[in-house]
């Protein structure tokens, strides 16, 4: 089995595809796209799907706690701008924190046995109840 990461950032992907290139993550593949375009074909097989991996925090704490590569995990720490007080308070609604649904979306279709979600205190007032 594979991991999968993906994230927007082209310097994340770059960095994320030298960590599993030398070892320091799991074996996977590193895709440059939106979460909107994920799907079955992507998600199929693979024991770790990491969203919004950014350089690979999730994994790579995962890898030194001595977790094995095929632990069942969906993680991502979806986008805050909307959720954070400095933001104009959206929420859940807004294009951008608004992700945490296609990440749900994942969740379902890839059916992991762990989902880690990560993301700001203010979560906590706007939107908590509905992760």
């Amino acid at each position: 089995m594979t991991a999968l990461y993906t994230d927007l950032d082209p310097y994340c992907c770059r960095v994320l595809r030298a960590r599993v290139a030398d070892g320091g993550l799991p074996h996977g593949d590193v895709l440059e796209c939106p979460i909107e375009e994920l799907g079955d074909a992507q998600l199929r097989g693979r024991d770790q799907i990491h969203l919004f991996a950014g350089i690979g925090g999730f994994p790579l704490g995962f890898k030194w706690a001595g977790l094995p590569d095929d632990f069942s995990v969906v993680t991502g720490g979806f986008p805050c701008q909307d959720l954070s007080i400095a933001g104009k308070g959206a929420g859940l609604g807004g294009s951008r924190s608004g992700l945490w649904w296609q990440m749900l979306r994942i969740v379902r279709l890839a059916g992991p046995r762990w989902v880690v979600v990560e993301n700001v205190a203010a979560l906590l007032g706007r939107g908590l109840g509905s992760v």
